[in-house]
């Protein structure tokens, strides 16, 4: 239940602010002070985006609401957006684009929202039975770009061997620009600051979808596809891989683009250690560990000696706003007895270290249960949030509410929603309000309520109730 709820809450927190041109598989990162604040007079602040349950079907459809009471603004017809998370939006934007998955044999088909006039225009892209995801823009919104695979695994039914293709929105052209090396999974794209280059954080994988080798960051030219660097990350996995005892463990590192100074940084958990990125020179710049005993260990919120296996490190990692500090929160899930059948299953939140990126050292630590972490856009805030679960038979999960805390001096401002299981969905288009999503089901049944936090007082405003289980933040 808590990997479907992990699996769904990385769905809901799906960011992609109107100034943004990338698109990321776990919460996105909130742009910069700078470059939130030089495009907020082209995105619409008196409009909110949000895909939410439609009748009884429970289908989403896509639908403004008023940014601060979360209503539905009126005149405005509820646009099909199905259960896909899969959208970008242009840099000014004022364009939304989405593909939504059919049934039919025509094949799936990519959505432009023209967002100020409420218009939708539809263009067939392909075969409906693949995965595609990753959109993103070019610069001037003419062109839109997505991966996808070649294959699926006839015995996990995994996607495999993905290309980079493109649709132009002026010519009409659509083809394949780049293919991918062989069993590369992606895991995290990002445009590049010249425009012309893409990164690409991924893993090679074997048939069985493990971890094999090194991750690895691909810079791919998008005027010709050709594949500039495959740059290895040393000792940094991205995936599940098993150890030789034969148990499975999954690693999901912390990445956080400065896209403005071409930099990457990789916090991995096998080890835990930092390893940069230099995207303009295509290399590895640094790589440092940061401690020698692990955060569970450290912190003394998890026995390591009573675990026989460590299945799961999930870590969240943000830059500030002037790319001088990282902030890295993170949890751990672990078993007792048996790697097949556990007497004991938990997942603990590890709270928050900060790294000075010029020592990669640490510099500050907050002992809150709290595994996520992102920055306002004013860059002045930080927001955390984690669960602890344990199973013994039945599962118990106890919410930790969501934590604002000053990003420079690391003082906790206020703790909103303490011992509920709350998380953050997303940023007003000015950047005045934070979305919080507050799970208020009980047992199987998840009942996502948005509310809103002005992040000038610290205070909760409205609440919108989903009584259909979730719905997703789009802008």
């Amino acid at each position: 239940m808590n990997m479907l709820r992990r699996a769904t809450a990385v769905l809901l927190a799906l960011l992609l602010a109107g100034c943004a041109t990338g698109v990321n598989p776990e919460p996105a990162r909130p742009a910069p002070a700078a470059a939130a604040g030089a495009n907020r007079e082209l995105a619409s602040p008196a409009r909110l985006l949000l895909a939410l349950p439609e009748g009884r079907s429970g289908r989403l459809a896509l639908r403004p609401v008023d940014p601060v009471t979360l209503a539905d603004l009126p005149g405005f017809t509820p646009i099909l957006f199905n259960n896909s998370s899969v959208h970008a939006f242009t840099r000014d934007g004022r364009t939304l684009a989405f593909i939504r998955w059919s049934s039919s044999e025509q094949g799936d088909e990519i959505h432009f929202v023209d967002v100020e006039n409420w218009e939708e225009k539809t263009t067939l892209v392909g075969v409906a039975d693949d995965w595609a995801g990753h959109l993103f823009f070019s610069d001037d919104g003419s062109t839109l770009y997505w991966l996808e695979p070649t294959l699926v695994t006839e015995d996990h039914g995994m996607p495999r061997d993905y290309v980079l293709r493109k649709h132009s929105r002026t010519g009409h052209e659509m083809g394949v620009i780049a293919r991918l090396p062989r069993d590369f999974t992606p895991v995290q794209v990002q445009p590049l600051a010249d425009g012309r280059r893409l990164a690409i954080l991924g893993q090679s994988v074997t048939d069985g979808n493990m971890a094999e080798g090194d991750a690895q960051v691909l810079l791919i030219r998008l005027t010709d596809g050709v594949i500039e660097a495959e740059i290895p990350l040393p000792g940094v996995i991205a995936g599940q891989w098993t150890n030789e005892a034969g148990e499975y463990h999954y690693v999901q590192p912390g990445v956080a683009w400065d896209v403005p100074r071409s930099l990457l940084y990789v916090v991995d958990g096998t080890p835990d250690r930092v390893t940069v990125v230099d995207l303009a020179e295509g290399r590895v710049a640094r790589q440092a560990e940061l401690r020698a005993v692990s955060w569970p260990e450290r912190l003394g919120l998890v026995r390591i000696a009573a675990a026989k296996a460590l299945p799961g490190t999930f870590i969240s990692a943000t830059l500030s706003s002037g790319g001088d500090r990282l902030y890295v929160a993170a949890s751990q899930e672990e078993v007792e007895g048996p790697f097949d059948r556990p007497d004991v299953w938990r997942g603990v939140p590890l709270g928050l270290t900060v790294i000075d990126t010029a020592t990669l050292r640490e510099v500050g630590r907050l002992d809150l249960p709290v595994a996520e972490v992102a920055l306002t856009p004013d860059g002045r805030q930080l927001l955390l949030w984690g669960r602890s679960v344990e199973c013994r038979g039945s599962c118990t999960q106890e919410g930790h509410g969501i934590y604002l805390v000053d990003a420079a001096t690391l003082k906790k401002m206020v703790h909103l929603l303490p011992g509920n299981d709350a998380t953050l969905l997303g940023f007003s288009p000015d950047g005045r309000y934070a979305y919080l999503g507050e799970d208020t089901g009980e047992g199987n049944v998840w009942h996502l309520d948005h509310r809103v936090l002005d992040l000038a007082t610290g205070r909760l405003g409205a609440v919108r109730k989903i009584p259909q289980g979730y719905g997703h933040y789009v802008r």
